[in-house]
């Protein structure tokens, strides 16, 4: 079976999910249950937990019921993120209502 969606999986071996993330990159389809598994068991075999970043185009695909379905569990909500202005894509073409972009010295007034 050939899986066509890319990730990005970032394991720091830390116990905790902050650290062991997975992100789909560039979401065009809806992931399929086999590969979701397949990326999960490679984080089980090492013992290590994870977070599934599911973003707001992902729910074109249904990526948090495949997720759900397999056994996941959403638990948290990230409502702040931090990125450089400059490094924002201007072909951004969707944000939720309550999206908002603040402008910060540094990192701890978030």
């Amino acid at each position: 079976m050939i899986f066509q969606i890319e990730y990005l999986l970032l394991i720091q071996h830390l116990l905790q999910d902050t650290f062991n993330i997975i992100s789909a990159k560039n979401l065009q389809e809806t992931i399929h249950v086999d590969q979701a598994k397949s990326i999960i068991d490679s984080f089980n075999t090492q013992k290590l937990p994870l977070a599934w970043w599911v973003g707001p185009h992902s729910s074109h695909y249904n990526v948090g019921e495949v997720l759900l379905s397999i056994g996941l569990e959403h638990v948290e909500t990230e409502v702040e993120m931090a990125a450089l202005a400059q490094d924002i894509d201007s072909h951004v073409t969707f944000m939720l209502d309550n999206f908002k972009i603040k402008e910060v010295d540094h990192f701890k007034i978030l």
